[in-house]
C-alpha cells in the first residue's frame, strides 16, 4: 500500500495499524477519528502530514521513526490537547508550530529530531506541562515558554547545545522546574 485515506466513519486506529511503505496519508473530510493511537503510523515512508482539526490526541509513538517525514502541519483551529510520549520522535522535521489547545507535551515527544531548530507556540497557547525530555537534545537556539505553562519537567531542554535563550512572559504561571 502506497497511499491511504482515513475514511469518514473510522473511529479508532489500533496499535501499529500501519507501518512501512505508505507514502501518502490523508484524512477524509468529516472523519470521526479523534485520536491517533499508539505507534499507528510509526516507521512509515510519508514525507508530510496535515493533522486534521478534529484530532484531540496524538498517541505514544504515533509518527515515530518516519524517517522521511519532514513536514508536520496542524490544521487551523486544531482541537489537539495532547502530544503523547515519543509522538514525533526521530523525525527529520526542522520546525513545528504547536496548536493553541495543546495542554501537555509528554515525555520525549520530539526526542531524536536532530534537525528541529524552531518550536513555535500559538499566541494564546493553553499549554500547562512540558514533560521530561520533551525537547531534549534539539538544535533549537531560542524558545518562548507560553504563559500558562506551570511545570517544565526534568531535562526538558537537556543537551540543547545551541540553546541561548529561554524566554518567559511577564505573566508566566510557571511554578515548577524539575
Amino acid at each position: 500500500i502506497e497511499s491511504f485515506t482515513i475514511l469518514p466513519n473510522l473511529i479508532d486506529i489500533g496499535r501499529r495499524a500501519f507501518c512501512g511503505s505508505i507514502k501518502t496519508l490523508e484524512f477524509a473530510n468529516n472523519c470521526k477519528l479523534r485520536q491517533i493511537g499508539f505507534e499507528s503510523f510509526s516507521c512509515m515512508s510519508i514525507t508530510s502530514i496535515t493533522i486534521p482539526q478534529y484530532i484531540k490526541i496524538i498517541g505514544k509513538g504515533a509518527f515515530s521513526a518516519c524517517k522521511n517525514l519532514k513536514t508536520v502541519i496542524f490544521s487551523p483551529n486544531s482541537e489537539l490537547t495532547l502530544i503523547s510520549n515519543n509522538a514525533f520522535s526521530y523525525l527529520p522535521i526542522e520546525s513545528i508550530t504547536i496548536p493553541q489547545h495543546v495542554k501537555i507535551i509528554d515525555e520525549d515527544a520530539f526526542k531524536g529530531c536532530e534537525k528541529l531548530k524552531t518550536v513555535i507556540f500559538s499566541p494564546n497557547s493553553e499549554l500547562i506541562l512540558i514533560s521530561k525530555n520533551a525537547f531534549a537534545s534539539l538544535p533549537i537556539e531560542s524558545i518562548t515558554v507560553p504563559q500558562h505553562v506551570e511545570t517544565i519537567g526534568e531535562n526538558a531542554f537537556q543537551g540543547c547545545k545551541n540553546l541561548q535563550n529561554i524566554l518567559f512572559s511577564n505573566n508566566s504561571e510557571l511554578c515548577s522546574i524539575d
